[in-house]
């Protein structure tokens, strides 16, 4: 008799991302996890209750992959590293981008608690260290607004120049406007 394959967690995991990585969330079942991963569904039922608990599994780690995005130094300014780094995540990793950012409510948990967590980390930025909460909210905004709706043209084809510095450079375009928005309005709070 050959000796039984075990599966781990991690496995089943890496399976799933994998499969969401390529194919997109809609592609999501336990057949095709399991056949991605070699196995019966028998481990993904036995490791997940349910596949929306497999679906926030892989949320994780599409967020711990976009967070390593934007920690990437690609320039000195640090908000500017956060829209670079959710920009590339779009156009590398276009069926995870939709996945966490264009998918109804499952988006909406997802985009709330990343974009509160970069509200925190933008006082890692100097220029933005001491600046109200409320203005560093605002410039948030606005800029999330931006990377946004340049996220969608990179993940749909319509960006036409999808090259590191055609992004860059429109993004620090975008940046300067919004850092002197924020200095505008700091000034006004004083």
């Amino acid at each position: 008799m050959p000796p039984s394959i075990t599966f781990s967690q991690n496995d089943i995991l890496n399976a799933a991302f994998q499969l969401v990585r390529k194919k997109g969330v809609a592609e999501l079942t336990a057949r095709k996890v399991a056949q991605m991963a070699g196995s019966s569904t028998a481990p993904v039922y036995s490791y997940y209750k349910s596949m929306d608990e497999l679906r926030d599994a892989i949320f994780d780690k599409a967020l711990n992959l976009l967070r390593a995005y934007i920690s990437r130094p690609y320039t000195e300014t640090y908000f500017l590293n956060i829209a670079v780094g959710v920009c590339y995540f779009a156009r590398d990793e276009q069926h995870l981008f939709k996945a966490t950012f264009l998918t109804g409510k499952i988006a909406k948990k997802f985009v709330d608690e990343f974009f509160y967590e970069l509200l925190e980390k933008l006082t890692l930025d100097p220029r933005f260290k001491e600046a109200e909460r409320d203005v560093r909210l605002r410039v948030l905004h606005i800029m999330w607004n931006q990377v946004m709706g340049m996220s969608a043209m990179l993940v749909t084809g319509l960006w036409d120049d999808p090259s590191d510095a055609n992004i860059l450079e429109h993004l620090e375009d975008v940046g300067n406007i919004l850092v002197g928005i924020a200095e505008k309005k700091s000034k006004m709070l004083i």
